[in-house]
């Protein structure tokens, strides 16, 4: 267990469709916030056996929102919060331990955005990096009129995108995943099968009439205080400039 004691904790979550960037994102982001750490959705899979099929292919569907404990996850976060950052001692990330390739942005690049903001030492950024944060129905998001039970744990949510076919050639690029029992290979199709059919299921409803190439509602832009870049084939460095001047702009 990590015990903390900061006065100010700010939850950022940082969503998106498989192989858009986020977790490249969440560790660059880690490094320029002083004092942040990053909670893995995918720590947050429930067992294997509980995964649900896909009725169309018999597919197992990774990539649903059923497949995620999220209640589980919200009572992390409301934990972090009410402590003062402390993480529980039940929860273990093996998510930490998985490498990424290359971000692209260089130690230059790094060292200028790190200028470029200025963080008191008693807040705790905790970045929350996962696919399925803003789902319709999501215990992560709420209205303004959410009770005090039910109201939204984040306290900015930002959503990056990328070209269909992008997505693609960086999903059928990975060797797999590791699960909770042992190790997941994508079956062949299984983008075009499960991945973004499921994505634009859970997501279409956060944009104008329905297109998740398009922008955002009104409601999911006022009222679930989602914020995403304009264009969606950024480079790394230029979502990672974007995301700081989102967190300088809603939370410091």
């Amino acid at each position: 267990m990590t015990t903390s004691n900061y006065t100010t904790i700010k939850i950022i979550g940082l969503s998106g469709p498989s192989s858009s960037g986020k977790s490249t994102l969440a560790r660059l982001l880690r490094k320029v916030l002083p004092n942040s750490i990053i909670l893995y959705e995918d720590d947050f899979y429930k067992p294997e056996t509980e995964i649900p099929v896909n009725p169309d292919n018999g597919l197992q569907d990774w990539d649903c929102p059923e497949a995620f404990d999220l209640v589980y996850l919200n009572q992390v976060l409301t934990e972090i919060k009410q402590s003062g950052g402390t993480i529980p001692a039940s929860f273990e990330s093996k998510e930490e331990t998985n490498t990424l390739g290359p971000s692209n942005v260089t130690d230059e690049e790094l060292a200028e955005v790190q200028r470029s903001i200025a963080v008191d030492v008693n807040t705790l950024f905790v970045i929350v990096d996962g696919i399925m944060l803003f789902n319709e129905g999501s215990p992560l998001i709420a209205t303004p009129s959410a009770t005090p039970d039910s109201a939204n744990p984040l306290d900015l949510a930002l959503f990056v995108r990328a070209p269909y076919f992008d997505l693609l050639k960086r999903r059928e690029a990975r060797a797999g995943y590791v699960t909770l029992e042992g190790f997941w290979a994508d079956p062949p199709g299984y983008f075009d099968d499960i991945v973004w059919p499921g994505y634009v299921k859970s997501h279409s409803y956060l944009f104008e009439d329905g297109q998740v190439d398009g922008p955002l509602t009104t409601q999911a832009a006022s009222e679930f205080g989602i914020r995403t870049p304009a264009q969606m084939n950024c480079t790394m460095l230029e979502l990672l400039q974007w995301s700081v001047n989102e967190i300088k702009r809603s939370l410091l």
